[in-house]
C-alpha cells in the first residue's frame, strides 16, 4: 500500500504487508507503538528514488503506559518502533 493522504492519529500500527509513503509529499506519522511484522516493510524513499518529502515520526505515551505483547519477542512499550523476527 503507498500512503498518499495524510495520515490520521494511531494509538497501534502494525504493519503486516509494506506501507510505503509517497516521495513527494509531507508526513506526520502519530502513534504510541509501531510493529512491522514479518515480513513487513515500512519505506520511507528508495535508493533510486529518495524520499523528497519531509517525514516526522511522533512516538507518544509516558511511563504508565501498558506494554503490548509481541509474538516471539519481548513486550513493546510506548514510544516505540519495533521488527517481529
Amino acid at each position: 500500500m503507498v500512503a498518499d493522504t495524510e495520515l490520521p492519529y494511531m494509538r497501534k500500527l502494525f504493519v503486516y504487508g509494506t506501507l510505503e509513503l509517497e516521495p513527494y509529499m509531507d508526513f506526520v506519522l502519530n502513534a504510541t507503538y509501531i510493529v512491522i511484522g514479518e515480513g513487513g516493510n515500512l519505506i520511507i524513499g528508495w535508493e533510486d528514488q529518495p524520499m523528497i518529502g519531509n517525514v516526522l515520526i511522533n512516538l507518544n505515551g509516558n511511563w504508565d503506559t501498558p506494554d503490548i505483547p509481541v509474538q516471539g519477542g519481548p513486550n513493546i512499550g510506548s514510544k516505540a518502533l519495533g521488527k517481529c523476527q
